[in-house]
């Protein structure tokens, strides 16, 4: 989010309105980080009414409005607000939803928003909205999951990199790059984003840059494409 808003001039998160679809596990620490952060009010739709509770004991005092909401009811989406989180289902973002919404950007930890990559993706753009792709902002999830067979510890440099705004691949600084692609080569961020994902696929990993090369030609030496 902060990204976004940097690329567009719009400053920081600071007094902004946020509306959030979906508070489950991830939308309720998204919620946490943006009281933190000071925004001017955060209204979200959640199904579960013990959720709902949940979140206005937790955050009483905080700027949040939790509404109730019903499977298929995507009517949060046309909110008035600077920044759209949708943080529930897939495919939300389509030819049904796209020409209400109200906010200047969209960026959320569902995964495949766009019911269609290509027309949809479009269809914000033309809008002028700033998508951020889900596969960019809710990464760490992936992050989290290839390192959990080696164990955490505090403070990790390693994870808190992707926080940060000086390593070339944080959140932060590929937000920017990805929107700074799309409006320089007139393509979608989605497009864009996928350009630079393609790009570093073909980089070697850092430890086991050999890894992919060995399976494959062990694959080829004993015949399995036959």
């Amino acid at each position: 989010m902060e990204g976004a808003l940097a690329h567009l001039g719009l400053g920081d998160l600071a007094g902004k309105k946020i509306v959030m679809q979906g508070t489950g596990n991830v939308g309720a620490a998204m919620i946490g980080e943006l009281v933190q952060r000071g925004v001017g009010s955060i209204l979200a739709s959640e199904l579960s009414p013990a959720r709902r509770e949940q979140l206005e004991r937790e955050f009483a005092g905080a700027p949040l409005t939790v509404v109730p909401a019903e499977p298929g009811d995507n009517r949060i989406l046309a909110e008035p607000c600077d920044i759209l989180a949708p943080n529930a289902l897939g495919g939300v973002l389509n030819p049904d939803t796209i020409p209400g919404i109200q906010a200047r950007i969209v960026c959320g930890a569902a995964n495949n928003q766009l019911l269609d990559d290509v027309r949809d993706g479009e269809a914000l753009r033309a809008r002028g909205i700033a998508y951020v792709p889900d596969f960019l902002c809710n990464r760490m999830g992936i992050v989290y999951c290839a390192n959990e067979q080696y164990g955490k510890v505090p403070h990790d440099a390693a994870i808190e990199r992707h926080y940060g705004r000086d390593w070339d691949n944080a959140v932060y600084v590929v937000t920017r790059r990805a929107l700074e692609l799309a409006e320089r080569e007139n393509i979608t961020s989605a497009a864009a984003a996928n350009r630079l994902a393609d790009a570093l696929a073909t980089e070697p990993h850092p430890i086991w840059g050999h890894r992919s090369r060995a399976i494959i030609a062990g694959l080829v030496a004993e015949g399995w494409a036959d």
